[in-house]
């Protein structure tokens, strides 16, 4: 299996988006000593096993369009040619990897109208959507145009994504958010997601206004917005969402950063209705608990104290050989514990402190 690519000393000028998608595998990728004036911001999407980059000795034009590549080898230090700008003459000679993101400037419309035609297209407007291009950058409003995902060819200066009214059903974690450095805002209300995976946003440090309404999220995790820092506006109304322990931290977070007032429990029946910012963390309770075939291997008691009202525990169908003292201490309502097809060789005298006999 060929895991390299040797395209140095060639007439390249530009690096199309998804330009090696179907070669996954590749490890090393070799472009310098070419013509290469700007690269497309997937060029390297899904490239998980490249641990070597080339590409040095070419004229890049360090403009808004290349901003995507500096974080890209900062955060992939994998580029040890030391491929530099050519051009604007105040970055000349400088390392890409070495420049700050406000370095790499367009001027409005600029961007794009240099990339249309060209072989990354990565100006173009999504077919299903309306591009309004301002002083900001790109306006993509594509609100009740039936689509099922995101777009892919989003431009580079996108800086608000208007797309309520879809059925998106769910947002991936693939690295698109964080490809766009000046996308402040995401409208997503009303797309019956019922899933967003864990690290979505990453990267899009610059996001400040992310609305959630009127989708199916059952549960939030804290990672589902992991990276987020610059948050002001941030809706979730609407939602049917489960308020059980796994829940608790999002009350904290919202109060403490003044986001969703209007988000809200649709169950458990004690809570329905209640307004998720003003209640407290003892307020989310679980009352079971399913752990069973996740490859569990041990089990600390600082791991599930906290579950106070838990009273079913099915930790079966792993490779836990030890249970420690005191594991279950504190957890007075447990009334059901499973720990069955495990490989446990010791079971401590005084494992059931806290667990109630009968």
């Amino acid at each position: 299996m060929c895991t390299s690519r040797r395209l140095e000393q060639n007439e390249i000028t530009e690096v199309g988006a998804g330009a090696f998608v179907a070669i996954k595998v590749v490890a090393r990728i070799d472009l310098s000593n070419n013509k290469i004036v700007k690269i497309a911001a997937d060029a390297f999407n899904g490239l998980t096993r490249l641990t070597s980059l080339h590409l040095g000795r070419n004229p890049f034009t360090c403009d808004c369009s290349l901003r995507w590549l500096a974080a890209y080898l900062r955060k992939n230090p994998i580029e040890t040619s030391g491929a530099k700008c050519d051009s604007p003459k105040r970055l000349a000679r400088k390392r890409i990897d070495a420049l700050r993101d406000e370095n790499f400037k367009c001027k409005p419309g600029e961007e794009t109208e240099g990339d249309r035609g060209s072989c990354g297209a990565t100006g173009a407007c999504p077919a299903a959507c309306a591009c309004e291009w301002d002083a900001r950058g790109v306006r993509v409003a594509c609100a009740r145009a039936g689509q099922n995902d995101v777009p892919r060819d989003l431009p580079m200066a996108t800086h608000a994504l208007l797309m309520s009214d879809n059925n998106l059903r769910q947002i991936k974690s693939d690295g698109l958010f964080g490809r766009l450095p000046d996308l402040n805002k995401l409208d997503f209300r009303n797309n019956g997601i019922t899933e967003i995976e864990d690290n979505a946003f990453d990267g899009a440090a610059n996001m400040q206004e992310l609305l959630l309404d009127g989708n199916h999220l059952a549960t939030v995790t804290d990672k589902m917005f992991f990276g987020l820092h610059s948050l002001v506006t941030f809706t979730l109304s609407g939602n049917p969402i489960h308020c059980s322990c796994h829940v608790g931290w999002l009350a904290g977070w919202l109060r403490t950063r003044r986001l969703a007032p209007g988000a809200a429990c649709a169950s458990p029946a004690n809570l329905r209705g209640a307004n998720i910012p003003h209640l407290e963390l003892t307020d989310f309770k679980c009352t079971g608990k399913y752990l069973e075939s996740n490859e569990i291997t041990s089990l600390e008691p600082e791991q599930i104290r906290h579950l106070t009202q838990l009273t079913r525990l099915d930790l079966s169908n792993n490779k836990i050989d030890v249970l420690h003292n005191n594991t279950f201490d504190g957890l007075t309502k447990l009334s059901t514990l499973i720990v069955s097809y495990n490989r446990l060789r010791c079971v401590q005298v005084s494992l059931s402190q806290g667990y109630p006999k009968g």
